[in-house]
């Protein structure tokens, strides 16, 4: 496995690096991360390439791989020349970004035309959503299969609040919880969630907000929460490991995600998994896995009245809290990872042999 970490800061001691599984070797590069909502620049093209393609080239030589698998659907731009060089099968991974930028046309023409044309060369695009899939379909990729995110049933189950959290956070054992998990950047919305406060503590004064994760909004956000005087109700926890994710979500009453753009979620399906109300906003991501009102909740995107509306609901009335709850654990544990895994194995196994030429 080859992957890259941005360059730490000074002063910083980096974590997490380390993979405990005895099967997988990780080699890191650093590299700048960058949205691929638009296209690389050629300087950001060539660095990526330089820091990518010894460990690559070493890797390749010590033992060929059957197959090549790109966890990000921009990363052919980079390297689909070195798998081509050394005859390697290559499948791509798609979590929505590119196809979103192509549809939305945030790519210059020559750069949307070079992008599809790698994307056509690969064996097959596994797209993790089926709005995913479409959306490459209308931009004219050919190849491309569906296999949605799934998360360990087992890992996420409901379970009680964890005493030691509340007593960490300073919040009561009987209080209403709403959580938000994301990597807090323009796209998730965040602020939406602190405006839509000010109508929820009005009705509600008691209900917690516990805001999981960090990014660039962070400040903008907590200042808001300070303007508007709503504060002292929220709990900024910042980045968490996500082994311990599940403590976090059960923690919660009703996870919200006021998202303008996803994938397919993952907060989402491990608040299901947790047996916990997901009120997401009404976009092509959420309504895969949400039937409005029973598995899950849907609000208008960017309505932050419906929004608090929604919150109220689910929290004034717990017994149809818990209802959606059971239903989409029960829907969780329809989809067991045993099923993922296994079409990834069986994407992968046909792409090795090259079977997905002319599908």
């Amino acid at each position: 496995m080859i992957t890259d970490a941005p360059a730490p800061r000074e002063g910083e001691v980096r974590t997490g690096l380390q993979w405990n599984l005895p099967e997988l070797t990780v080699e890191w590069f650093v590299s700048e991360f960058r949205s691929s909502f638009s296209a690389p620049s050629d300087a950001f093209r060539e660095r990526t390439r330089q820091a990518i393609r010894p460990v690559f080239d070493r890797l390749v030589a010590e033992e060929r791989p059957d197959v090549v698998l790109m966890g990000r659907d921009i990363m052919p731009l980079f390297m689909l020349d070195r798998c081509r060089d050394h005859a390697l099968p290559t499948v791509v991974i798609s979590h929505s970004q590119v196809p979103t930028a192509l549809v939305r046309g945030l790519y210059p023409d020559d750069a949307a035309r070079e992008l599809i044309a790698c994307l056509n060369e690969v064996e097959v695009v596994v797209a993790i959503a089926s709005h995913v899939e479409e959306m490459f379909r209308a931009v004219g990729v050919g190849r491309v299969v569906t296999i949605r995110n799934v998360v360990d049933s087992e890992a996420f189950r409901p379970q009680a609040r964890d005493p030691l959290l509340l007593r960490e956070l300073d919040l009561s054992p009987t209080q209403p919880i709403v959580g938000h998990v994301s990597a807090l950047r323009p796209a998730k919305r965040s602020r939406d969630v602190v405006e839509a406060a000010v109508a929820v503590l009005h009705a509600r004064p008691d209900v917690a907000f516990v805001i999981v994760g960090d990014g660039p909004c962070r400040d903008e956000i907590v200042g808001r929460a300070t303007e508007l005087g709503v504060l002292p109700n929220f709990r900024f926890v910042g980045e968490i490991a996500h082994g311990q994710m599940a403590r976090y979500v059960n923690l919660c009453d009703v996870l919200v995600l006021p998202s303008e753009r996803e994938g397919l979620p993952l907060v989402s399906l491990e608040a299901q998994a947790c047996g916990r109300a997901m009120l997401s906003s009404d976009i092509p991501g959420a309504r895969e896995i949400i039937a409005d009102g029973d598995t899950g909740v849907l609000f208008r995107l960017g309505d932050v009245g419906d929004l608090a509306a929604k919150i109220l609901a689910l929290v004034n009335d717990p017994a149809h809290c818990q209802a959606i709850g059971r239903r989409a654990r029960a829907l969780a544990e329809a989809r067991p990872l045993s099923g993922w895994t296994q079409a990834y194995v069986d994407v992968l196994s046909r792409a090795a042999r090259r079977e997905f030429r002319g599908a």
